[in-house]
């Protein structure tokens, strides 16, 4: 039934996304963020890189490049680091705009074309996919 909670949700403790980010974000961006958004919720004040791999199985390297572009974009903040890891405030006002950005165009095409502009010059992630679906019937203003 719609509205219902779903049973896999009943255990345990998981993390609200908009379905949206997924053409924003790199797979490996988005667990990052994810995991970043859980540890905060639980009450993580400092995470470290380390951390954030066991639990995205994300090696640190990518860790690292994922937490750089989060903060390029202005999604998270980087505070105070010590020695347990670095305190990263989710910036909610800029993940909203971006999400309504989003939301609000309905050609799935040209959202790529959108999430692609946001990502900034040279880290476009769409270019093949925006080639090949141009002026398809994926591609129309409905």
């Amino acid at each position: 039934m719609a509205g219902e909670r779903k049973p896999y949700l009943n255990d345990g403790l998981y993390v609200e996304m908009p379905i949206v980010l997924q053409v924003l974000l790199t797979p490996s961006e988005l667990v990052v963020l994810n995991t970043v958004v859980h540890l905060s919720d639980t009450q993580y004040r400092f995470v470290s890189q380390s951390l954030i791999a066991v639990y995205t199985g994300v090696d640190k390297k990518t860790v690292k490049a994922s937490l750089d572009y989060l903060e390029s974009l202005g999604i998270l903040k980087k505070g105070s680091t010590c020695q347990r890891g670095t305190h990263y405030d989710i910036n909610e006002n800029r993940l909203t705009q971006i999400v309504r950005t989003l939301n609000h165009e309905r050609n799935p095409v040209h959202r790529l074309r959108i999430a692609d502009k946001i990502r900034g010059e040279g880290h476009a992630i769409h270019a093949y996919a925006i080639k090949n679906y141009t002026d398809t019937s994926l591609d129309s203003r409905n």
